[in-house]
């Protein structure tokens, strides 16, 4: 019992997110907010000393506190779960032996460990299963359905770092979904959630607008930008309110609850991720070969892709686009398609017709020729590869990097899974990120280095900080 007298309105942490102006943004949350989040948490899931709570994020994401204050302020026990020394294959006897009750993760993360239990497994210790930081859909709820205990309640979480929990969505087995999206559930205590128009009016019933929240719980805004501060976070007329514009995009239910419908501006959600996309158009146009880019996100072959279309103002490869933005933005915002113009497609008004942009294929991802297999086990590896990113044998040489085939952090998780089972061997997740290619990874396994014991070096690849950022 420290004799510490910390005031409410003191400064709890800040916390980084992806910003629109080339910069992240810091958003600064206050003790009374941290104990509002969990106060919230705690009374709706009913958080006791009995439970064990687990914690699958990184401290640089608000997941993070949420778990382990979940845990800490109730007597409650933490336990963390180390996914790039583990991958998944292992978390389902992890969730059993360490009895966790209550399971907190993002949907993608979620759907990529269900594939790894098999047909009659049930996760039976889990009370709990909580569902936030990106959409959830019907599918997820049906998967919890077939893959946890009958007594286990799902619930769907929304709130920004802005604004730590805003509304909840508890779902039981008898819950009937009747949309594919998910609602995000009613308000939490003591925050009221609105749909304006652009106009700041309030709109009716599903009348489409902006989300917006009023709350006396809301961040201070962000660390040192107090223009971007004022646009997002706005004070009532009389100053005793104040309300945090989200950028989301949804709709007021006739039951109340708040459905999201999109995202207002360039943001998007890459396997889990909150990517500003003018953030990275803004890096690249710092470029002095660059006179002009656009950013969007193009799907080949069931996967997408961060594709950048630029304009060139002198000669430059996509290699040396990369390393200068590697200096600028973490892995997970750097584009893995890059597609030269010599003009713009323009729209009537003179605007960038993004729908006009070309689409990309298999051949804009790739820096290497084509070598084929030859061994069984580059056979083996390439037809694995093929089955989880969709694409044919065919495409896949043995010295194509993973990554410029578009296998993402998650994707690298469920490659290990799978080679694991079907080669029965025991490589980690790193392995993949540490010897990118076909080839490199047949001269692991040939080598027998293989070892799930094996001491990680510090000094990893770039692709381990994104996988950490992400999960």
């Amino acid at each position: 019992n420290l004799a510490k007298a910390i005031h409410p309105q003191t400064e709890a942490y800040v916390l980084y997110t992806s910003g629109s102006t080339g910069m992240p943004k810091g958003v600064l949350q206050l003790q009374k907010n941290v104990l509002h989040y969990i106060r919230v948490y705690t009374n709706a899931t009913h958080i006791s000393e009995k439970d064990n709570l687990s914690v699958f994020s990184t401290y640089t994401f608000d997941a993070s506190v949420k778990d382990m204050y979940g845990a800490i302020l109730n007597g409650a026990t933490v336990s963390m779960y180390n996914i790039i020394e583990n991958g998944l294959q292992q978390l389902s006897n992890w969730l059993t032996s360490q009895q966790i009750t209550i399971m907190h993760m993002v949907p993608t993360l979620y759907r990529h460990f269900i594939k790894t239990l098999s047909a009659e497994t049930t996760i039976n210790t889990v009370r709990l299963l909580d569902l936030g930081g990106e959409a959830c859909y019907k599918s997820d709820v049906e998967i919890f359905k077939a893959n946890f205990s009958k007594d286990a309640l799902l619930v769907n979480d929304y709130g920004p770092t802005e604004a730590t929990i805003i509304a909840q969505k508890f779902i039981s087995h008898a819950t009937e979904v009747p949309k594919n999206n998910v609602a995000l559930g009613k308000p939490v205590i003591d925050t009221e959630v609105f749909i304006w128009d652009e106009n700041h009016r309030e709109l009716g019933i599903y009348q489409e607008g902006e989300i917006v929240f009023k709350s006396d719980y809301l961040s201070v805004g962000y660390l040192n930008k107090e223009a971007q501060t004022n646009t997002v976070f706005l004070a009532s007329a009389d100053g005793t309110h104040r309300y945090y514009k989200s950028g989301d995009i949804g709709r007021l239910l006739p039951n109340g609850e708040i459905e999201f419908l999109n995202r207002r501006d360039s943001q998007v959600k890459l396997n889990g991720q909150r990517i500003e996309l003018s953030e990275i158009e803004y890096q690249l146009e710092q470029l002095e070969a660059v006179k002009k880019v656009v950013v969007i996100v193009n799907t080949i072959n069931e996967t997408q892709y961060l594709t950048a279309y630029i304009q060139p103002v002198e000669t430059i490869n996509a290699d040396e686009i990369k390393i200068a933005l590697q200096q600028q933005l973490p892995n997970y915002m750097i584009p893995s398609i890059y597609m030269f113009m010599e003009e713009f497609p323009l729209t009537r008004t003179g605007k960038i017709s993004r729908k006009e942009l070309p689409h990309p294929t298999l051949s804009n991802l790739k820096t290497q020729d084509y070598v084929a297999p030859e061994s069984e086990t580059e056979q083996a590896l390439v037809q694995i590869i093929s089955e989880i990113l969709a694409i044919p044998t065919e495409e896949i040489g043995i010295y194509d990097s993973f990554f410029e085939l578009g296998a993402t952090s998650l994707k690298i998780l469920e490659l290990t899974n799978k080679v694991n089972q079907q080669l029965n061997i025991a490589l980690r997740p790193i392995d993949f990120f540490q010897s990118p290619n076909v080839h490199a990874i047949t001269n692991k396994i040939v080598n027998n280095d293989t070892n799930i014991e094996d001491k990680v070096e510090e000094d990893l690849s770039n692709k381990v900080d994104e996988l950490l950022d992400l999960i």
